[in-house]
């Protein structure tokens, strides 16, 4: 009994343009994680995600598009900072005392 060769269905390339979406969006889909699940998890599942935010980071160093990584990762920390702010009432009061 004979059996027909394997025929592999061929595969469509991603356009660059859809694959540069594709790692940034996964990149801000991990930073959102990290953020949404911070308070739940412990040491080793922020650990995770950080080592899953960084190699998303690389992935999109690696296809040309480390700028805009670059500037997301920014943004997410800005946003990190405001809601540590915003969590803590009296660290504004604090912090312009330390500065005077």
């Amino acid at each position: 009994m004979e059996t027909a060769p394997f025929a592999q269905a061929p595969i469509p390339e991603a356009r660059p343009a859809s694959l540069r979406e594709v790692y940034l969006r996964r990149l801000r889909r991990l930073l959102r994680l990290r953020h949404q699940h911070e308070q739940e998890l412990n040491r080793q599942g922020i650990r995770l995600l950080n080592h899953s935010v960084f190699a998303a980071y690389c992935d999109c160093r690696a296809i040309g598009v480390g700028e805009e990584a670059r500037q997301i990762l920014r943004q997410a920390n800005v946003a990190l900072r405001l809601n540590m702010v915003d969590a803590a009432p009296g660290f504004r009061a604090e912090a312009s005392r330390r500065s005077a």
